[in-house]
């Protein structure tokens, strides 16, 4: 299929501008983390020198100054072009993972009697644009990557699979497993593409189709419409074949959100629920400013812009171009934008990983206590990781790392988290296999 989606237009800068723009980052960066290790040395003993380059090029490129606009700024500025700026400015390049997965591109069409029915009031504008252009010559699409490593692809042809298949979103053999992948960028920014290197590291590990949905970004398309998307990538699976019991669904950050209020989504509907569900670092409560928000904050490569400021992601994702007095509280604790509020009972078994030096540290902990009401001091396990589980609920800590660890290979803990999620993905379905003798895609 060619690459002619939008998101293609994000991360499609030219390579020289690309390069340029890392050397650049990276000299800042390298000369003021020497200067600064030389008299106080680094932030935290445990970090190796690469990974504090990383974080502190990450920061760089999420330095802004967006912080200094208020409210009274609204009138002068333009929200959209500032932000469609700084996904210019997203260092991320296309990774090419050929020597370990196969990849190609998805392109759903949003037509059909199915895809266009509403499954509750708070999409009913969103279906009506969507019904009006399935009757025009271009029908809004949903495009997106879907990553298999060598041995699984190999597996499923073994199986008697289509190998045209691979990058559908129908089984390839009957009874296979997929996972829906929702990637992060705070619902602003972000595609399949910055995180296809991780991404591919967990289709290494779970040995599963990992399908990655480009959802639409705010401030163009506020919420609910990165629900809407994943909930219509979740449809198409069912009407494709799957079984909600042979899909899992991951995301990373806000796409810890996405998935998170896709579960209760699909819990107000009546819908059957996926196998289990793992979250990286999820963004779990927009109503208030947690602990971690600021302890972290000098640890963290993640920068928060104020509420204050009318470019505030929060704010962007829910309310852009509106005044601070439209982001009440109300909104703010609707479960589908900060999950944290709503009632997980029913709902499938989750893995979530967090580093207990980055800003939504609490945010993975205020949804550990919902299943869990233990104090954190009980939480044991190895040196780096610290564990919290039951059969409902794994909750692992993982000691001095930052925000979305397992995208940073110079992490060593970024391995080990990727292969916990392998291993509580295969037992999951085993789980299943051995109770009902359902097919496992692993060999």
């Amino acid at each position: 299929m060619v690459p002619t989606k939008e998101y293609y237009s994000r991360v499609a800068e030219d390579t020289a501008t690309r390069k340029l723009r890392l050397i650049a980052a990276l000299s800042s960066c390298s000369s003021r983390l020497l200067a600064r290790n030389l008299i106080y040395g680094p932030k935290l003993p445990s970090w190796p020198f690469p990974l504090q380059l990383v974080v502190e090029v990450i920061r760089y490129t999420m330095s802004w100054g967006y912080e200094k606009y208020t409210d009274d700024d609204l009138g002068t500025i333009d929200i959209v072009a500032m932000v469609r700026k700084m996904r210019e400015y997203q260092l991320a390049a296309e990774a090419d993972i050929s020597s370990t997965c196969d990849m190609g591109q998805f392109d759903l069409l949003i037509e059909g009697e199915s895809l266009l029915a509403c499954p509750d009031h708070i999409f009913s504008d969103l279906y009506k644009a969507d019904a009006a252009a399935s009757q025009s010559v271009a029908p809004r699409s949903i495009v997106g990557e879907i990553i298999v490593s060598h041995e699984a692809a190999e597996a499923l042809i073994e199986r008697g699979g289509d190998r045209n298949k691979l990058v559908s979103l129908a089984p390839v053999v009957d009874g296979e497993t997929v996972l829906i992948h929702f990637h992060g960028g705070a619902y602003i920014q972000g595609s399949p593409a910055t995180i296809r290197t991780m991404v591919a590291k967990i289709a290494q590990s779970t040995g599963l189709r990992v399908i990655v949905p480009d959802y639409r970004l705010a401030p163009e398309s506020p919420f609910p419409a990165q629900l809407h998307d994943g909930y219509l990538i979740w449809k198409k699976l069912m009407d494709s074949g799957f079984e909600p019991g042979n899909v899992f669904i991951s995301g990373d950050s806000s796409g810890g959100n996405l998935a998170l209020a896709l579960l209760l989504l699909l819990k107000k509907v009546g819908s059957p629920m996926p196998r289990g569900a793992v979250l990286l670092s999820p963004s779990t409560c927009l109503s208030k400013v947690c602990n971690s928000h600021i302890e972290n904050e000098k640890y963290d490569y993640l920068k928060k812009i104020p509420i204050s400021s009318p470019l505030n992601s929060y704010r962007l994702f829910v309310a852009p171009g509106k005044p601070l007095s439209a982001f009440t509280s109300d909104i703010l604790e609707n479960p589908l934008i900060s999950p944290i509020f709503g009632d997980f009972t029913d709902c499938p078994p989750m893995l979530v990983q967090v580093g207990d030096k980055e800003l939504l540290y609490d945010d993975a902990c205020e949804l550990a206590r919902i299943f869990d009401n233990q104090d954190d001091s009980a939480l044991q396990g190895a040196s780096s990781r610290n564990q919290k589980a039951d059969s409902q609920f794994k909750l692992e800590v993982y000691k001095d790392m930052p925000h979305v660890f397992q995208a940073l290979p110079v992490a060593k803990e970024a391995s080990e988290a990727i292969a916990s999620i392998g291993n509580w993905v295969r037992k999951h379905i085993n789980v299943d296999n051995d109770d009902d003798g359902g097919d496992s895609n692993m060999t």
